[in-house]
C-alpha cells in the first residue's frame, strides 16, 4: 500500500484519538488505584462524629459514600481564605456533605468543580447593583457561600 497525500491527513486524527483513549485509560487506572485503597480510619471517625446521617446509612451506602469522598478529595483543591488553615476534618466534612447528594447517582463527582475556597465565617461580597433609576451602585452582600460557574465554590466554615 502506498501512502498518498490524503492518507497523511488521517495521521493527526489518529493521534488525537489515541491521545484521548490513552487519557481515559490513565484516568480509569488512577480511579481504580484510588478505590483499591482502604478508606482511612481517621476519616471514618470524622464521619461518625460530624455527619449524623452516616451512622443511619446502610453498609452499601456507607461504602458508596466513602468511595465518592475519596474521589472528591483526590480531585478537588481546597484553599483557606482570610487566614483559615483548612484541616482534614474540614475537607472530609465538606466532601461528605457534597457527596451525600450523589449517593443515588452514577458518573463523575462534580466534574466542573475544581476548587473549594473556605472562609472561617460568613463573608462580604461587593457587587454592582442596578437601581430602578438606571444608576449602578456597589452593594455589599453578606454571604455564607456561593457557587461560581468557573469551577469554584466558596463556603464559610
Amino acid at each position: 500500500m502506498q501512502w498518498s497525500v490524503g492518507m497523511w491527513g488521517l495521521v493527526p486524527v489518529a493521534l488525537v484519538v489515541m491521545a484521548f483513549v490513552f487519557s481515559r485509560w490513565r484516568e480509569r487506572r488512577h480511579e481504580r488505584r484510588l478505590l483499591d485503597q482502604a478508606f482511612p480510619d481517621p476519616w471514618r471517625q470524622i464521619l461518625r462524629e460530624r455527619l449524623p446521617v452516616y451512622s443511619a446509612l446502610q453498609d452499601q451506602d456507607c461504602s458508596k459514600l466513602e468511595q465518592l469522598i475519596q474521589r472528591f478529595l483526590d480531585d478537588k483543591d481546597y484553599y483557606g481564605c482570610a487566614g483559615l488553615v483548612v484541616t482534614d476534618v474540614m475537607k472530609v466534612c465538606i466532601a461528605a456533605e457534597a457527596c451525600l447528594l450523589l449517593l443515588g447517582q452514577s458518573g463523575p463527582v462534580y466534574p466542573r468543580l475544581r476548587s473549594i475556597l473556605v472562609y472561617p465565617s460568613g463573608f462580604v461580597a461587593k457587587r454592582d447593583s442596578h437601581q430602578k433609576d438606571g444608576t449602578v451602585v456597589i452593594a455589599e452582600h453578606n454571604l455564607l457561600g456561593e457557587s461560581w460557574g468557573n469551577g469554584r465554590v466558596i463556603l464559610s466554615w
